[in-house]
Protein backbone atom coordinates (compact mmCIF):
# COMPACT_ATOMS: atom_id res chain seq x y z
CA UNK A 1 0.00 0.00 0.00
CA UNK A 2 1.38 3.43 -0.94
CA UNK A 3 0.89 6.50 1.22
CA UNK A 4 -1.45 9.19 -0.14
CA UNK A 5 0.30 12.09 -1.80
CA UNK A 6 -0.63 15.74 -1.61
CA UNK A 7 -0.81 17.75 -4.83
CA UNK A 8 2.13 20.02 -5.41
CA UNK A 9 1.66 23.74 -5.98
CA UNK A 10 2.22 24.90 -9.56
CA UNK A 11 5.54 26.56 -10.33
CA UNK A 12 5.68 30.36 -10.32
CA UNK A 13 5.00 30.56 -14.06
CA UNK A 14 1.91 28.33 -13.96
CA UNK A 15 1.45 24.63 -14.67
CA UNK A 16 4.03 22.85 -16.82
CA UNK A 17 3.21 23.38 -20.47
CA UNK A 18 0.84 26.25 -19.71
CA UNK A 19 1.35 29.42 -21.66
CA UNK A 20 0.09 32.82 -20.62
CA UNK A 21 -2.48 34.76 -22.62
CA UNK A 22 -1.23 36.52 -25.71
CA UNK A 23 -0.60 40.24 -25.20
CA UNK A 24 -3.68 42.33 -25.92
CA UNK A 25 -6.16 39.46 -25.47
CA UNK A 26 -6.99 40.12 -21.83
CA UNK A 27 -10.23 41.83 -20.82
CA UNK A 28 -9.79 45.50 -20.07
CA UNK A 29 -9.29 46.28 -16.41
CA UNK A 30 -11.34 48.92 -14.63
CA UNK A 31 -9.61 52.26 -14.26
CA UNK A 32 -10.27 55.13 -11.90
CA UNK A 33 -9.22 58.76 -12.17
CA UNK A 34 -7.52 60.80 -9.43
CA UNK A 35 -10.83 61.73 -7.76
CA UNK A 36 -11.90 58.06 -7.50
CA UNK A 37 -14.47 58.07 -10.32
CA UNK A 38 -14.67 55.12 -12.71
CA UNK A 39 -13.27 56.00 -16.15
CA UNK A 40 -15.74 55.03 -18.92
CA UNK A 41 -14.68 52.03 -20.97
CA UNK A 42 -15.14 51.31 -24.66
CA UNK A 43 -18.65 50.07 -25.48
CA UNK A 44 -19.75 47.55 -28.06
CA UNK A 45 -22.84 47.15 -30.24
CA UNK A 46 -25.36 44.56 -29.08
CA UNK A 47 -26.39 43.83 -32.69
CA UNK A 48 -23.00 43.12 -34.28
CA UNK A 49 -20.28 43.61 -31.64
CA UNK A 50 -18.77 46.66 -33.35
CA UNK A 51 -17.27 49.57 -31.44
CA UNK A 52 -19.60 52.37 -30.37
CA UNK A 53 -18.46 55.99 -30.75
CA UNK A 54 -19.96 59.28 -29.56
CA UNK A 55 -21.90 61.34 -32.09
CA UNK A 56 -22.15 65.11 -32.01
CA UNK A 57 -25.63 64.95 -30.45
CA UNK A 58 -24.41 62.84 -27.50
CA UNK A 59 -25.75 59.53 -28.76
CA UNK A 60 -23.63 56.47 -29.59
CA UNK A 61 -23.37 54.91 -33.03
CA UNK A 62 -21.81 51.63 -34.15
CA UNK A 63 -18.85 51.96 -36.52
CA UNK A 64 -19.61 48.58 -38.10
CA UNK A 65 -23.37 48.50 -38.72
CA UNK A 66 -24.43 52.10 -38.00
CA UNK A 67 -26.96 51.30 -35.25
CA UNK A 68 -27.70 54.36 -33.08
CA UNK A 69 -28.08 54.02 -29.31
Amino acid sequence: MTPPTTPQAPPAGGWPGQTGPAPGTQWPAHKWDESGNLVPQMRFCTACGGQLVQRGDGRLTCVRCGTVY
